[in-house]
């Protein structure tokens, strides 16, 4: 009954942007929560893989910057893309959400701390630019998973058309090609700018 008056009152715009709310509100909880891990030296391991993995690696070459970039969160992508066609792969889409956000809240707060020289903090200003923006990418790639994930969770329980599926597959695959594309785009400018600068 609940679903259904959501369905009644709220238009399809209505909804997407509720469930784009709802996945920047995960995105900022795990930043929070980063910030003050890092803060309080909780979770000390967790922080320091994500600082390790999560931020690209300030060293010479532009290609080992690009890679090191797309590496962490073409791998979150390529799992949120899988975990779509999970009927029960909300939750677990919702941790990696929570989980980009901790790695970005672990960087600002690396940023904020005291003793950096002007290029290291340089370094890690232009990492965070490019975490951010990677990250709302990754949110909309997420966002996808999450109701193509929804909508396998329905079919358990009802019986969906061969042809109004092959149509959802088809535009899943769609908007994840085009957000690939724009991670990739969006690597490459953050590779290309390290190099220029340093």
């Amino acid at each position: 009954m609940n679903r259904l008056n959501i369905r009644i009152w709220m238009t399809a715009a209505q909804r997407r942007t509720l469930a784009l709310f709802c996945c920047m509100l995960l995105l900022t909880a795990g930043c929070a929560a980063g910030t003050i891990c890092m803060e309080k030296n909780a979770l000390e391991p967790l922080c320091q893989f994500c600082l390790r993995y999560g931020v690209p690696c300030p060293d010479s070459r532009t290609n080992s910057i690009f890679l090191s970039a797309m590496g962490w969160n073409g791998s979150m992508l390529l799992a949120g893309l899988c975990l779509g066609f999970c009927a029960v792969g909300q939750p677990f889409l919702c941790a990696l959400l929570a989980l980009q956000g901790f790695a970005v809240g672990c960087l600002l707060t690396r940023i904020a701390e005291a003793g950096f020289s002007q290029q290291m903090l340089l370094q890690f200003s232009l990492g965070a630019v490019y975490g951010i923006a990677a990250s709302f990418l990754l949110l909309l790639g997420m966002r996808e998973a999450m109701r193509m994930s929804c909508i396998y969770l329905k079919t358990c329980t009802q019986d969906c058309e061969a042809a109004a599926m092959r149509r959802r597959l088809r535009l899943y695959g769609i908007r994840f090609g085009a957000i690939l594309l724009l991670l990739l785009a969006a690597s490459g400018i953050y590779a290309l700018l390290y190099h220029i600068l340093f």
